[in-house]
């Protein structure tokens, strides 16, 4: 597998690609503006089939060195198959 490329923000890794449409769901609701102020998820998605079934291990070998973001949100099958979408979130520090 490839390196994870350099991001301005956070990543949202896709690594479970059975079912576009709840992924697609996912992504609006992480883009959805919430609170009074509106706030916006300033994250990058990334959506590769390289990184299907990616464990946190693998991932973790996978940062590069000189990595800017401090976590990666993970798309995994739980993700995908529970009706809530718990997220994978993976501390890089």
């Amino acid at each position: 597998m490839k390196q994870l490329p350099p991001t301005e923000n956070p990543l949202v890794l896709r690594t479970d690609f059975s079912n576009q449409a709840v992924w697609e769901i996912i992504c609006a609701e992480i883009q959805k503006p919430v609170g009074i102020f509106r706030f916006r998820a300033n994250v990058e998605f990334l959506d590769d089939a390289e990184y299907i079934g990616l464990t946190k291990e693998q991932l973790l070998k996978l940062v590069p060195k000189n990595y800017n973001q401090s976590f990666i949100v993970i798309v995994d099958q739980m993700a995908i198959a529970h009706p809530d979408h718990p997220l994978l979130i993976v501390d890089l520090l």
